[in-house]
């Protein structure tokens, strides 16, 4: 208990005294250290942002990073994205009639199928002998392939029937 000099219950249970002077300082406190945060976080983010300029220095970043990482554009109004978006496609619809030539699909195509170099019966008759012969080449190689290996570890695998 209490006669042993530890530390006693009642003396936690006794009211302090009241600090009138500690009340108004708490809001003050508060207050600069609000401020403090305040005036400290732009200059961790300085920090850091200066840290990592320096590192896309090092690995020289700017080089190879799409624009978009290094420079920020400032954001446009709605009105200013309408008219930016509508004037991308009239340019593209401008950009697709001066490529058609003002044709149909039909005629864009004939005119296309009329730039076709088409070969000639000898030089498909070549063609075609090139391919039959490469191709057969490969099917005898396959299967002689496969044969030689089926001699050499037939008798390395064979099990005997069950039957005998």
């Amino acid at each position: 208990g209490p006669e042993r000099g530890g530390p006693t219950i009642s003396a936690d249970l006794e009211p302090a005294a009241p600090d009138d002077a500690a009340e108004p300082a708490a809001p003050a406190v508060l207050e600069s250290a609000a401020e403090s945060a305040a005036a400290a976080a732009p200059d961790e983010y300085a920090d850091i942002r200066e840290r990592i300029k320096a590192r896309a220095a090092e690995l020289d970043l700017k080089a190879s990073a799409p624009r978009e990482v290094f420079e920020v554009e400032a954001e446009k109004n709605m009105l200013q994205q309408m008219a930016d978006t509508a004037i991308e496609e009239s340019q593209k619809e401008e950009d697709a009639l001066a490529y058609s030539d003002g044709l149909g699909i039909v005629e864009g195509m004939q005119r296309e199928l009329d730039l076709i170099i088409w070969p000639g019966p000898q030089e498909v008759a070549n063609t075609l002998g090139l391919v039959v012969g490469i191709t057969l080449v490969m099917v005898v190689y396959v299967l002689g392939v496969d044969k030689f290996l089926q001699t050499v570890l037939d008798p390395i695998f064979h099990y005997p029937s069950k039957s005998g």
